[in-house]
């Protein structure tokens, strides 16, 4: 069975463990203005790193800390990947770093 959380894939047929929203606003409404990861309880997973890219690959932000936000306020209106690193918990005995892509459109 494949694996899909929210419409999201995972190589290697395993349940993704994290959430990458799809959009974020950063109008004067405060509701989705900041992009921030979600880890499922389910299945939690250690992030090792995350990268915002624009739609040529140039990386914007980086991070190897938590929190896991990106405010998007000083990028033009578009398309931007988020690419994260991680580790699935139950396999910290023997980690594998694996990495999920997802495109986030950012809202003005």
């Amino acid at each position: 069975m494949g694996s899909a959380v929210y419409g999201q894939k995972e190589s290697e047929n395993t349940y993704a463990c994290i959430f990458i929203p799809n959009n974020i606003s950063v109008r004067c409404d405060n509701y989705n203005k900041d992009f921030t990861l979600d880890v499922l309880l389910t299945a939690p997973c250690l992030i090792k790193n995350m990268k915002v890219l624009d739609r040529w690959g140039t990386v914007l932000y980086s991070t190897d800390q938590g929190p896991w936000t990106w405010y998007g306020g000083l990028q033009p209106a578009g398309i931007y990947h988020v690419t994260v690193s991680y580790i699935r918990a139950e396999n910290q005995s023997e980690p594998e770093l694996k990495s999920i892509t997802q495109a986030v459109y950012l809202i003005k």
